[in-house]
């Protein structure tokens, strides 16, 4: 079962209360609140004003989709915080910075062992830990994103999934079948060589997508990325998402 949502970051210039009402007015049920542009890491009141603001809108809150990079040395509790004051089940974290091809065995060990203590201390805190599926980090690649899972090996240590423009489609949908069952939530968007398209342009290749997650569960099919932040696309956009999740 796929549900309907935003990535709020996607609605940079919108505060929180008018990213909810494109929500509720559109039909989409969940939101992964971004951080730095809508809710920052550890401001634990802000955090939980969003909270009441997203449920009491009748949404659900899919994700908080935090900064943290691995291979950095930045203090992940604030962002814990946050998170777990926005009722968030996941917290969205990022592989590194750099393409996993450019990543000694040195530089992925030490990757490894911070993602298991990140895990770790989220436990406390009842998250799963989803990695940002992306270009320049561990996973830019099928084999590099699957190898780091498989390494770190946490019961909630998962991933997001969206298209990596470096792979063809057959390899998306190849990459994608294999860590189906360890994909928190899809991010949906559609890119050509030219930058973002309009959703339905990608809609033959979306359709695989989708269709290879509707058995695998509860997930958010959340949208992204909208063509030139505009915000009548946006709704063009969310009513082929739904056109496509009832078929």
């Amino acid at each position: 079962m796929l549900i309907p949502g935003l990535v709020s970051v996607t609605c940079k210039k919108q505060t929180p209360q008018e990213i909810v009402q494109i929500c509720t007015k559109t039909g989409l049920q969940g939101l992964e609140w971004s951080e730095n542009w809508h809710l920052q890491a550890g401001d634990v009141k802000q955090a939980l004003r969003v909270a009441n603001l997203t449920k009491n809108s009748g949404l659900e809150i899919a994700a908080y989709g935090s900064y943290i990079r691995l291979g950095e040395s930045k203090d992940v509790t604030p962002s814990l915080e946050s998170a777990a004051a926005l009722g968030a089940p996941v917290i969205r974290i990022w592989g590194g910075q750099k393409a996993s091809t450019d990543m000694n065995e040195s530089e992925l060990d030490a990757m490894v062992e911070q993602a298991k203590l990140l895990a770790l201390e989220a436990m406390s805190y009842n998250l799963v830990v989803a990695l940002e599926w992306h270009k320049n980090t561990v996973t830019d690649t099928n084999e590099s994103a699957f190898n780091f899972l498989e390494r770190v090996h946490m019961p909630n240590f998962k991933t997001l999934w969206q298209p990596t423009q470096a792979l063809t489609v057959a390899q998306r949908v190849e990459g994608l079948r294999k860590v189906a069952n360890q994909v928190m939530n899809l991010h949906v968007y559609h890119w050509d060589g030219s930058g973002r398209r309009p959703l339905e342009e990608g809609e033959a290749e979306w359709k695989t997508y989708l269709e290879t997650m509707w058995t695998a569960g509860r997930h958010y099919a959340l949208l992204e990325f909208v063509k030139d932040d505009d915000m009548e696309q946006l709704e063009k956009d969310i009513s082929t998402l739904h056109s496509w999740l009832s078929e």
